[in-house]
């Protein structure tokens, strides 16, 4: 039981800190923090995830092995039962707020749909190919804003044909594809976590014409720019 309520006690906390860190990245931008503080959201729920495990679970298993080793006999359960119910109770009405807000945002998308408007653009880097990878690295580096195909044979030492051919095999992408994934995961992350309009964050990525770019990243994440922060920020 004392295993059951500091765990308890940890959980109350982080909804606290979780709730802390929502008001801290609504707060608009200033001269500190001219991108916003989205990010403050992050950092608050790294911190919970740590509580959880090194307080709540350490405690457990270190209250786990003392039984192990010097095991006491079951007295009255009542009191158990009575904290196990309650426990119960307030984790059942936290996880059912939750799902009504998830389901209120989701709308009519399905459970499994939704979930990659979550997801972030995960290249392979496994496939062994160092010329291409030594391109991945450097459009990472820069953000993908130089995406010429010239620039990027220049940077693996391959000839164009050579490397196209080469890319597709090792990613299973294009490589305009690729680089226009990875401007749109960058502007998901500027779209997340600053209040920048959307022609800003469309430069900041390379795009001058704001309106190609909403349409290539309806066509890459399902949502319009605006949908996205929406779920995100709650704005």
């Amino acid at each position: 039981m004392l295993t059951e309520g500091v765990h308890s006690l940890v959980d109350s906390g982080n909804q606290l800190l979780l709730l802390y860190g929502q008001a801290r990245a609504k707060k608009p931008a200033d001269a500190v923090h001219p991108f916003g503080y989205g990010r403050e959201l992050y950092f608050w729920a790294f911190v919970v995830a740590i509580l959880i495990f090194a307080v709540g679970a350490g405690v457990s298993i270190y209250e786990g092995w003392l039984h192990i080793r010097q095991p006491e006999p079951l007295r009255d359960p009542a009191v158990n039962y009575i904290v196990f119910g309650i426990a119960f109770l307030l984790e059942g009405t936290s996880w059912t707020i939750a799902v009504r807000e998830f389901g209120h945002k989701r709308g009519l998308s399905s459970w499994w749909h939704e979930q990659r408007y979550y997801s972030n653009f995960s290249p392979r880097l496994d496939h062994g190919d160092m010329a291409v990878l030594k391109v991945q690295h450097w459009l990472q580096a820069t953000g993908a804003t130089d995406a010429r195909l010239a620039r990027l044979a220049e940077i693996s030492g391959l000839e164009e044909r050579t490397l196209l051919c080469r890319f597709i095999k090792a990613t299973g992408l294009t490589s305009t594809d690729y680089c226009q994934r990875l401007r749109v995961a960058n502007a998901q992350e500027l779209r997340r976590s600053s209040v920048l309009p959307i022609d800003r964050i469309a430069w900041d990525v390379g795009y001058a014409d704001t309106s190609s770019f909403r349409k290539l990243f309806v066509r890459i994440v399902g949502l319009t720019p605006g949908e996205y922060r929406l779920r995100f920020r709650g704005r």
